[in-house]
């Protein structure tokens, strides 16, 4: 379902940086008080509606390849939501038939429910009645299974009514039926897009601000928090002037490290109509460039314990720390300028605190943030990319070899570019 959200938020750019500008930064060597949770072994998931999804495994021929890159990026399956079905009975048939099911999602955008919803008995539709309601369908789907930990209860608290406070406050003994509170985040609205406020990386960190008070409420629960339906904007299949972009694979990338960093779970980013999407990440014919964002996350969590941010100095350049158990083991950097033709700026990062000699990169990037691989353009990473119609891998690999001296390396980054570092 889709709803109009007009930007609640307004950035005041910056002017870039002069080339050769250097940020430094050290890596803790254990995680800091500033990291995020244990992670998810696949933060990024991907979500398709219920009348969508056969096309998808059945027509679509990259459909398999392209899930099968993400879980060998990220070391794990990617977790796939199924949404738009409205039948209590499916749940019985799902549990018989779906051997790796993991919960059933109840309660879609309740915000765009009224009083005409059979639902709503002609009452008005208010958070109160939804959280009821959804108490009383938890308790029945999962009593009607025989089984507990099954529900992913959904809000819509990035519309600030409907939100997992209100819920997970009147849930009670149901709550045993909960295994995770989800709910939808779409930053932008079609027609009102904005392609260098979306890749901002200071506009990510704030714009998903507001759910830090609801991952604390679903942690009060011992539950998880996941964005059960995400992408970059609303509309039919996303917003023309940024969801088809390179600059969108950027925004993918940012906002998974952003959200995790916080403690949301998994993410699940929404494919929408077959032939008519501009978020997709892949069709029948052709990739979709925000595929990349996706694919460089998965590499960059694959293996991942817990995440961190630094302070670069800058509010649009961003550093990650990555580690495994208690060890750091990747950087991601990150240069959230606006680019799109001229002269390409670019900023340095002197990383000290590196456990080796000499750190291998991976770098995603491409000529113009406005780039769509559906019109022509190429996005790689590390120099490979993703054949349309198929979704193989193609290309040689080229990875960037830095020296280490004393613990220390200095990365340089161009507008609208992310690098991945391993540092062991």
């Amino acid at each position: 379902m889709y709803t109009k959200r007009n930007p609640a938020w307004t950035l005041f750019l910056l002017s870039t940086l002069p080339t050769g500008w250097t940020l430094s930064f050290e890596i803790p060597s254990t995680p800091p008080a500033n990291s995020s949770g244990i992670l998810s072994a696949a933060p990024v998931g991907v979500s398709f509606e219920f009348f969508a999804f056969p096309g998808y495994m059945q027509d679509v021929p990259g459909t398999a390849q392209c899930l099968a890159n993400l879980e060998a990026a990220a070391g794990a399956s990617p977790t796939i939501r199924i949404g738009g079905t409205t039948h209590i009975a499916a749940a019985q048939t799902a549990v018989g038939a779906v051997s790796n099911l993991s919960a059933f999602e109840l309660g879609n955008e309740p915000d765009a429910y009224s009083n005409s919803d059979p639902i709503a008995e002609g009452n008005t539709w208010s958070a109160s009645a939804d959280a009821s309601t959804q108490v009383s369908w938890q308790e029945s789907v999962a009593s009607a299974i025989g089984k507990t930990d099954i529900i992913q209860a959904g809000v819509f608290s990035s519309k600030k009514t409907f939100n997992v406070q209100e819920l997970s406050a009147a849930e009670g003994s149901a709550a045993a039926y909960v295994k995770s509170f989800s709910d939808h985040y779409y930053p932008q609205t079609a027609g009102y897009d904005n392609l260098e406020l979306l890749m901002n990386h200071t506009a990510i960190k704030n714009s998903i601000s507001w759910a830090v008070d609801e991952i604390t409420a679903a942690k009060n629960l011992s539950k998880d928090f996941v964005m059960g339906e995400t992408n970059s904007a609303t509309g039919i299949g996303g917003g023309a002037d940024v969801s088809p972009t390179y600059g969108a694979a950027l925004w993918v990338l940012d906002y998974v490290l952003q959200a995790v960093l916080i403690d949301i779970k998994e993410l699940y980013f929404h494919q929408g109509t077959i032939g008519n999407c501009r978020y997709c990440w892949w069709g029948r014919y052709d990739m979709g460039a925000p595929y990349y964002g996706a694919y460089m996350a998965s590499l960059a969590l694959s293996g991942a314990s817990r995440i961190a941010e630094f302070d670069t100095g800058d509010p649009r350049y961003a550093a990650y720390a990555i580690y495994s158990g208690d060890a750091p083991v990747k950087v991601l950097l990150y240069n959230s300028d606006y680019f799109t033709g001229g002269t390409r700026d670019s900023v340095n990062f002197t990383i000290s605190g590196i456990p080796n000699t000499a750190a291998t990169a991976q770098r995603l990037t491409s000529s113009s943030a406005t780039n769509r691989v559906d019109e022509g353009a190429t996005v790689t990473i590390a120099g490979q990319w993703f054949a349309n119609g198929t979704c193989i891998q193609t290309g040689t690999e080229s990875l960037e070899t830095t020296a280490v001296s004393d613990g220390e390396a200095t990365f340089t980054v161009a507008a609208a570019e992310a690098l991945l570092i391993s540092i062991v």
